[in-house]
């Protein structure tokens, strides 16, 4: 009986690493379709505020003119912004109070546009309704008013069909009653289990009580209500995935002679065998999928690059022969980034340029930011903007690696 005992808690942990090793691959996808999404409608908005400049250039709008914009572009607001930062104009269908821009605008001396004619400024804003909003701005070309237009996040990638972490569960079947929750370590923000959905993880007893009796890769086992479950949890990134079987549900051959043991041993080895042939087409299926993802930014910036923090480590997704030619010659991340800025950033922006990217402190700095910007001149006199954005976060908040794209301005 113990032997069977040992063969049937092996194999229930081989089921559940199966089933956490699934959990990891898809919040690794729903992080890199994440990432793309947001340089793809950053991207967008600075396309569609820069049309509507050309447009104010050609003639004088109106607010009928400025409504139809708003609606065959699909954007949620446009402001005219004057010298003092009031706003002089809102055509919207979602007001944002103006307490709130002008925090923003104060925030990211907005006023500095109407020195650089072709600055642009991009950013998010999040209202008390934890409602986030992407907006760009820029100067209308005579230095006279800024142009914002702006774009409701979560609107925008509905409208996209963008996959969502709360849905990642929906649907998602378990052998044996099994029950699986992702939380972001205060709230369960998905699960197979309706009960358990959006509640706070304080408010669930049997993942509290999980979190106490945690063994790293071991099966725990512990009691709700008169009912043991058997599980493990573990955490991928920001997220953490419990994975838990009732008792009754893990034992239920426990009755069985051990001829029975030995035939569901050889079962169990051929679902890893399966689990594992699957797993490989996964890793293919990812691989292929990162390169779709490397085509798609490629697509739309010039140069992009990745930079390990952790590690001090230079990717060049895309660069121009000339930057990959110098990048060559050193080894280190920071040693790239501060010669890319010597050899190809303008004079009068390269110290600028060494604070955006510093990379001691540009964890601390991207905390709880979508990017970091910042537009400047290459040594030929081409406008350029630069954004940075978090590719990988740890549970405790800190960035371990990013994401440098850069795109000369229209």
């Amino acid at each position: 009986m113990k032997l069977q005992w040992k063969m049937l808690r092996r194999g229930q942990n081989s089921e559940i690493e199966g089933i956490i090793k699934f959990m990891k691959e898809q919040c690794i996808r729903y992080d890199n379709i994440l990432t793309n999404s947001k340089v793809r409608i950053r991207t967008d908005l600075i396309e569609k505020t820069t049309e509507l400049k050309r447009c104010m250039q050609k003639e004088d709008m109106d607010e009928e003119q400025f409504q139809e914009y708003l609606e065959e572009q699909r954007l949620t607001g446009i402001l005219l912004v004057d010298k003092d930062l009031e706003i002089i104009q809102n055509i919207c269908t979602e007001k944002i109070p103006t307490s709130l821009w002008k925090n923003a605008f104060r925030n990211q001396n907005l006023q500095n546009v109407f020195s650089y004619k072709n600055r642009v400024l991009t950013d998010q804003i999040v209202t008390d309704e934890e409602e986030t909003y992407y907006y760009t701005a820029m100067s209308d070309g005579d230095a006279d008013k800024i142009v914002v237009c702006y774009e409701n996040a979560s609107k925008k990638a509905e409208q996209e069909d963008e996959v969502s972490i709360e849905t990642i569960l929906t649907g998602y079947k378990v052998e044996r009653n099994g029950i699986v929750a992702l939380t972001d370590g205060e709230t369960v923000i998905s699960s197979n289990d309706e009960t358990m959905q959006g509640k706070k993880i304080s408010d669930c007893p049997r993942i509290m009580m999980f979190n106490s009796a945690w063994i790293p890769e071991s099966l725990v086992c512990v009691e709700e209500n008169g009912n043991i479950y058997y599980g493990r949890h573990t955490n991928c990134g920001q997220y953490y995935i419990y994975v838990f079987f009732p008792k009754n549900e893990v034992f239920a051959e426990r009755g069985m002679v051990m001829t029975y043991a030995v035939c569901l041993y050889l079962a169990f080895w051929f679902i890893l065998l399966e689990i594992r042939r699957r797993g490989e087409k996964r890793r293919r299926d990812d691989l292929e999928y990162q390169h779709n993802i490397i085509n798609a930014i490629s697509k739309i910036y010039m140069t992009n690059y990745v930079v390990d923090l952790k590690k001090n480590k230079f990717e060049i997704i895309r660069a121009p022969e000339i930057v990959s030619k110098v990048a060559k010659n050193f080894k280190t991340a920071s040693e790239i980034v501060d010669a890319v800025t010597e050899y190809f950033v303008g004079k009068d922006y390269q110290e600028g340029m060494r604070e955006v990217t510093e990379l001691s402190t540009i964890s601390d700095r991207l905390r709880g930011k979508e990017a970091l910007n910042y537009t400047f001149k290459d040594r030929g006199g081409t406008w350029f903007m630069l954004n940075v954005l978090p590719k990988r976060i740890l549970p405790n908040g800190e960035i371990e690696s990013v994401i440098f794209t850069a795109q000369d301005e229209p």
